[in-house]
Order: C-alpha cells, then structure tokens, then sequence
C-alpha cells in the first residue's frame, strides 16, 4: 500500500480511526476528518443495504420467472399433449405458419 501526503507528513492508509505516521508520530484526527469517516462509513453502509435490495429484487424476479415458465410448461402438456421438448417442436414448427398468419392479422388490426 502507498502512503499518502497529509498536512506536509506521510500517513499510513491503512489506520482510518487515528492519522498515524510512518515515523511513528501520531496526528489526532480533527473533526473534519471524523467527519469525513462517518460520511465514509454511512456510504459504505448504503452500498450494503443497495446490493441486498438488489439481490432480493433479482431473487424475485428469478422466482417469478420460474413459476410463469412451469405454468407454460404445464399448460403447453394439458392442453398440447406435449410432454417432450420434441413433441413441443414438432407441433410448433407444423403450426408456426399460422401462428405468423395470426400474428400479422392482430397486428394489421391494430395499426402496427
């Protein structure tokens, strides 16, 4: 780790609680720095509470995704008669020329 310049002496990184010299002279924080280090820790603080609310959001996405994909897999075998992702692709590559017909009628109905 590099020492940085503070007030005209080389201070050690790695002590954030008290400005400490790598002569061994020790400065005492001032409150701008204490300051500065509750700043410090409240950022680091919200930055953890982000990543949590970010996971907990991407986890229920996740779920949600889960659960909608078993429902179309459940619906694709009770009213298909699909229960391989075979018999899936066969009936879709037989019928996928009229799901396209389907597809542009809807949309030349609804002026897209």
């Amino acid at each position: 780790m590099r020492p940085a310049l503070l007030s005209g002496k080389i201070a050690c990184n790695f002590l954030p609680a008290a400005l400490y010299t790598c002569t061994g002279v020790i400065s005492m924080p001032t409150k701008e720095d204490e300051a500065i280090e509750k700043i410090a820790r409240k950022i680091a603080q919200l930055r953890a509470r982000k990543k949590l609310i970010e996971n907990k959001q991407r986890s229920k996405a996740k779920k949600e995704r889960t659960r909608r994909l078993i429902k179309f897999g459940e619906l694709v075998e009770k009213y298909l008669r699909c229960e391989t992702a075979g018999q899936l692709e066969a009936f879709l590559r037989k019928h996928s020329t009229h799901f396209e017909a389907s597809q542009q009628e809807n949309n030349a109905s609804h002026g897209n």
